[in-house]
């Protein structure tokens, strides 16, 4: 899939690798079905850019689902996906969950392995909004453990 990170100006037209976490759900049979916008940088806590457009709240149009993970409550909120993957630094999943109903969990740093390139490890970890805590418990059950490739 595209990569922009929420600006235009870091477009990538196919990621260069699956980060772990994606390898390791493929490996469980999910299915990847879309990506999903976010703030640019995830700076900020509503989803709006120049790139995409404002993303809505399903429950109340003239709301945000939040930030940066504002795309990713949207779709499991308005029903599109059962669970989607996010990641937080300073509420990334934790504000859009709270914004549109949802259950969002932020794992510990280093239980779950994501992306380890670049500025973005260093400040956010891996997680999921889902509608259950059931849901959420297998996402983390699918992704959790070491990855020799962060060594």
């Amino acid at each position: 899939m595209a990569l922009h990170r929420g600006f235009d100006a870091l477009f990538r037209p196919v990621s260069e690798y699956d980060q772990t976490s994606i390898a390791r759900l493929r490996r469980t049979g999910a299915v990847l079905a879309a990506q999903t916008t976010a703030s640019e940088f995830g700076g900020i806590n509503c989803t709006s850019t120049e790139l995409h457009g404002t993303t809505r709240n399903p429950w109340d149009l003239s709301r945000t689902p939040g930030g940066s993970s504002g795309g990713t409550a949207a779709a499991v909120a308005g029903g599109l996906l059962p669970i989607a993957t996010g990641s937080d630094g300073g509420g990334s999943i934790r504000i859009p969950a709270g914004f549109s109903g949802l259950f969002g969990l932020k794992a510990t740093t280093g239980a779950s392995q994501g992306a380890r390139r670049g500025i973005e490890p260093l400040t956010s970890v891996l997680g999921c909004l889902s509608r259950s805590v059931r849901d959420t418990a297998r996402f983390f059950d699918a992704c959790n453990g070491f990855d020799q490739r962060i060594l």
